[in-house]
């Protein structure tokens, strides 16, 4: 697949597949601008500032920019970016997302989430994509192509219920369903553009 030309968002691009996404689409020879909530240190394990190093040892066309995915003024300012500084978008990878930490625990009560977990959940791992897609799209509308991608997780589709892996998961698993749900509901209305919209799943 060659991208030459081509200009891709990735956010949670620090590590894992954020980092893995960053790096084959620039390899494939689009321009990356790569998100995460801080620029971090320079070595590269888990930072923003890693992955651009990486990708400069390669010679790979890659911008780091800081992005608070649960914070829609900095969405937006990182969509003004990427348009005002190349024109166009072709490919975004909703990557970021906040996982449970303090909740994944054996003793952890579902009854006892409150309204903040509700709204960390649903303000970075739902709202960040929509918001994401909804200042991009139009500019995907008006070249009549583009790939959306949202990466989703086992937990938003599982039956599995009770192991160790699922402890604490309840506003994660929500928040990962309701990307699948968008995902689908995307894919419908922006298929008449030419652009494709699809969920990673990683298990």
């Amino acid at each position: 697949m060659k991208l030459s030309g081509k200009v891709a968002v990735v956010t949670g691009a620090s590590q894992g597949v954020g980092r893995a996404y960053v790096l084959a689409l620039a390899r494939a020879g689009a321009t990356v601008i790569a998100s995460s909530r801080s620029m971090g240190a320079s070595p590269p394990a888990g930072s923003l500032a890693g992955t651009v190093q990486l990708a400069a040892k390669e010679g790979l066309r890659v911008e780091g920019i800081v992005c608070d995915m649960g914070d829609e003024s900095q969405i937006n300012r990182l969509a003004e970016e990427v348009i005002g500084n190349h024109g166009r978008i072709d490919v975004i990878v909703n990557n970021a997302a906040t996982y449970p930490g303090a909740h994944t625990t054996p003793n952890f009560d579902p009854l006892k989430y409150t309204a903040a977990d509700w709204d960390m959940y649903l303000r970075v791992n739902v709202l960040g994509p929509y918001y994401m897609i909804n200042r991009l799209a139009p500019y995907m509308i008006a070249q009549s192509s583009g790939s959306i991608v949202n990466v989703t997780s086992e937990a938003g589709i599982s039956s599995t219920h009770g192991t160790a892996a699922h402890y604490g998961m309840l506003g994660y698993a929500v928040s990962k369903a309701a990307v699948n749900r968008m995902t689908l509901y995307f894919a419908e209305e922006l298929r008449q553009h030419g652009i494709a919209v699809n969920a990673l799943n990683p298990g």
